[in-house]
């Protein structure tokens, strides 16, 4: 794996998610822009900005448990921050080996270096139909994702959610989160079911 890029006052913020009922895990990487140096303080922030609404497509089985915060400082360590789980809201039956819902990440600005995308893990098979995410669930999961991004400015120290281009090593604020009714499937995750 190639170092990390220098991107100033950026975070690559890991979210692990473990399903209690299989033991699989996933972990999701998003980035997070802060002036502040404190990655404890930065960790309390997106903790506080983080809603159930973000993770509803995810079988209830499924959690959000912990982040690990790394600043892109090129020296800085990693910091693991352990959080009040937010579990799926999905059904309680099956989940959906390597379907996932997909969370894109849109800026002001155009190009592939300038959005992003989330594949959330554990798809609960009550949250789709047809191969496509039903209506509702599609907003729940768009509200959710969007109040995150209005709440993390409102927060101390200020945060915002940004498209990290480690090809640039540049950062650019998200301003939408558009969700997919299409399931998405990462090809690395369908390839291999991850234990802990």
């Amino acid at each position: 794996m190639p170092p990390l890029p220098v991107i100033a006052n950026v975070y690559r913020v890991a979210l692990n998610y473990l399903h209690g009922g299989t033991a699989q895990i996933a972990v999701n990487v998003i980035h997070v822009r802060s002036a502040s140096t404190n990655p404890a303080l930065v960790a309390l922030a997106i903790h506080s900005s983080m809603l159930n609404k973000m993770f509803t497509t995810m079988s209830s089985g499924a959690l959000c448990k912990s982040m690990d915060l790394t600043r892109l400082d090129g020296t800085s360590a990693a910091y693991h921050h352990t959080m009040t789980p937010f579990s799926g809201q999905g059904s309680s039956g099956d989940f959906e080996p390597g379907s996932t819902a997909v969370v894109g990440f849109r800026t002001a600005l155009r190009g592939r270096s300038h959005r992003g995308r989330l594949y959330l893990p554990f798809l609960a098979e009550g949250q789709a139909s047809n191969g496509q995410l039903t209506a509702g669930q599609a907003l729940v999961l768009l509200l959710g994702w969007s109040n995150f991004v209005n709440a993390l400015p409102t927060k101390t120290p200020l945060c915002f959610l940004v498209v990290a281009s480690y090809k640039l090593a540049t950062a650019t604020d998200v301003v939408t989160t558009p969700v997919l009714r299409a399931y998405g499937t990462q090809r690395r995750r369908q390839e291999r079911v991850r234990y802990p």
